[in-house]
């Protein structure tokens, strides 16, 4: 029996096409399919990562929440009663750029057969346990953005090798946030870590989080930060990125 992706609308097929499709502009992987309530599923897509045991690259993971649920799901393919597999993006993609004639098959979409297994799902960040901080200004998180974009754009333009390309990128999204991208002030004021790297900016403005005029939210949990927006979350693996730079 083939796993089958239950939309809760017809409206919903496009949403999931438009965040898997920036997704796929970021990296050719996996999504990480989770049933987290009857009807809701989560979608973690990884935006940024460790090329190697020996990088500084964050590890930065995407999520986005649907009304859905999976149907005829093997045993293998649950944990604790629920749906959680990783599924090449790819084959979603494939399946969702094909025409339904239907609303019925619009809501209906057959999950590709292959299971993953890739190193940034290793580590999960928690359920519970997240503390606020404080709040983001999407204005300024985009800002940072399309600013680191812009640098790796131009220090890459002469086609540097693989290596230095990745030291670049390492380099801008390493550095924390500025103070400006928050609301309020953070207790802590000489934590070198008290705001994450701009990779979190970078992953929520290219997964389409950032939204003009709305705010978002910054909290954490023991090693991890999460920026919650109205249209998803971003997850970073906490770590004293401040102190390379």
């Amino acid at each position: 029996m083939t796993a089958t992706l239950q939309l809760g609308n017809p409206i919903a097929r496009a949403d999931l096409a438009t965040y898997l499709g920036r997704a796929g502009r970021i990296e050719d992987s996996g999504v990480r399919i989770q049933q987290v309530a009857e009807t809701g599923i989560a979608l973690w897509v990884p935006v940024l990562r460790p090329a190697g045991i020996l990088t500084d690259s964050p590890l930065v993971i995407g999520v986005r929440a649907l009304s859905a649920q999976v149907t005829g799901a093997d045993e293998s393919d649950r944990l604790d009663g629920y749906f959680d597999a990783i599924v090449p993006l790819r084959g979603m993609l494939d399946r969702l750029a094909r025409e339904p004639e239907s609303d019925a098959e619009a809501r209906s979409i057959p999950l590709p057969p292959e299971r993953l297994h890739e190193a940034w799902t290793g580590t999960r960040p928690p359920l519970g346990g997240w503390h606020r901080v404080t709040s983001l200004d999407a204005g300024v998180l985009t800002r940072v953005a399309d600013a680191g974009i812009a640098e790796i754009t131009q220090a890459t333009g002469n086609e540097l090798g693989q290596l230095l390309a990745e030291r670049v990128r390492t380099d801008v999204w390493t550095r924390m946030l500025p103070d400006d991208a928050v609301a309020s002030e953070i207790a802590d004021q000489d934590a070198p870590d008290r705001l994450p790297p701009a990779g979190a900016a970078f992953a929520a403005h290219a997964l389409g989080f950032l939204r003009a005029g709305e705010t978002g939210t910054l909290s954490t949990a023991p090693g991890w930060w999460r920026l919650g927006f109205a249209a998803g979350q971003v997850l970073v693996r906490r770590r004293n990125y401040a102190s390379a730079h």
